[in-house]
């Protein structure tokens, strides 16, 4: 009898049948391998891992090599921050499909991560026409003053991607559209959609660019293959709400499998902390709970993901026996915890490490600047060589814990 047989029961999801409702989201630990533009053995062996403890579905993020988005020497601003991929290139290709297989050796899904246009710089300037400026650091520009020829454009970049993703063998393209931070995010929210023409004004016209993506790269990739739309579930004061997120699933239907629902706003300790605390680990869960509930009732062939900061193996147990969300995304538990999935089959919450969000994994700091680190994990960095580090011991010995 499996003590959380909610979370670990299966569910359908267009035409893919996900083992459980777990699912390891984008999250790659920065400086896990170097600039090289495929996937190491060490990167496969990471997510290899999370598909053999248990992970229904395991995410790829970084599929296009890119600039930093900080401006300094390398030796401040490491360019391995992220590991960058280029699935464009001949190099890269087998060493994909190689990770796409260890992936599906286990069992689990795999589902090609989709940020942005693969065609712009971070740290370069905004498209030809639109209105922003883009200011130092990371941030991005301002999309929403596109003209049609450009936002055409934008689409076509997207539909290729997708394509690609689904001929190297990936089962689902997942397109990161929240926070306010890729063209289509910007486009759905009154916090930076100031356009008077059909894109701009109602919740209909807003959501109109995001539709015709979605739209475009549904026609492309054919009815049976599985598409995942990573949305805020809400947005601070003077955004779209809970409410109008449910219209947006209805307008979506048949375009989008998975609605994956996050905060909205990037948390500091992106993607566990928004703003989390003891007696409310899950924050954004009841909104996001009330989206799952209106889609059922709507009949809407879609099943809706929550990521709000799921550690807590009976919270995320509750959170689908209680409806509140047909899969659980997380992204930290399976950094901190690499046996977390198997955790979970045991019935062994009470053995799951604490994340203690020292954010090591995710922002460079002073200390450990190249190095992929994770302070409750040691071994982080070290999964594809860790049995040929250990010497095995010679003679046993009895330990006595006082």
């Amino acid at each position: 009898m499996l003590r959380y047989k909610h979370l670990l029961s299966p569910i359908r999801v267009n035409g893919l049948i996900l083992r459980n409702r777990m699912i390891s989201t984008a999250s790659t630990p920065h400086f896990l391998q170097g600039t090289e533009p495929y996937p190491t053995e060490k990167l496969i062996t990471h997510f290899a891992n999370r598909a053999k403890n248990g992970a229904a579905v395991v995410t790829i993020n970084h599929l296009h090599s890119d600039n930093m988005p900080f401006r300094g020497r390398a030796i401040d601003n490491p360019p391995c921050h992220f590991n960058m991929l280029e699935m464009n290139e001949p190099i890269a290709q087998n060493y994909i499909c190689q990770l796409i297989d260890a992936i599906h050796f286990y069992g689990a899904k795999a589902s090609g991560y989709i940020m942005m246009p693969a065609g712009f710089r971070l740290g370069g300037k905004p498209p030809t026409g639109g209105k922003g400026e883009m200011p130092e650091g990371p941030m991005e520009p301002d999309y929403t003053g596109m003209i049609r020829r450009e936002m055409e454009a934008f689409i076509a970049d997207y539909v290729q991607q997708a394509l690609d993703i689904k001929r190297l063998g990936f089962d689902i393209v997942s397109i990161y559209s929240c926070y306010r931070r890729s063209p289509q995010a910007q486009f759905l929210s009154p916090l930076t959609n100031r356009r008077t023409d059909e894109y701009g004004g109602s919740l209909k016209n807003r959501a109109r660019f995001m539709l015709e993506l979605f739209s475009g790269i549904r026609k492309a990739v054919g009815p049976d293959f599985t598409i995942e739309c990573v949305l805020s579930v809400s947005e601070p004061e003077g955004g779209y709400t809970a409410e109008d997120t449910i219209e947006f699933a209805r307008m979506a239907e048949g375009l989008i499998d998975i609605l994956h629902l996050r905060a909205g706003e990037m948390d500091p300790q992106h993607p566990i902390g928004f703003t989390s605390t003891e007696d409310m680990p899950t924050p954004f869960l009841e909104e996001m709970g009330r989206v799952t509930k209106a889609v059922h009732e709507m009949g809407l062939k879609m099943a809706v993901g929550a990521s709000a900061g799921f550690h807590d193996l009976d919270w995320a147990d509750r959170a689908v026996a209680e409806g509140k969300a047909d899969l659980i995304c997380m992204a930290r538990s399976w950094i901190s915890n690499p046996n977390y999935g198997l955790l979970a089959y045991e019935g062994r919450g009470g053995d799951v490490v604490p994340c203690i969000r020292c954010n090591k994994c995710h922002v460079s700091n002073a200390r450990d600047m190249f190095r992929s680190v994770c302070s409750v994990n040691p071994v982080l960095g070290f999964e594809d060589k860790i049995e040929r580090m250990i010497q095995p011991p010679r003679a046993l010995k009895k330990v006595a814990v006082v």
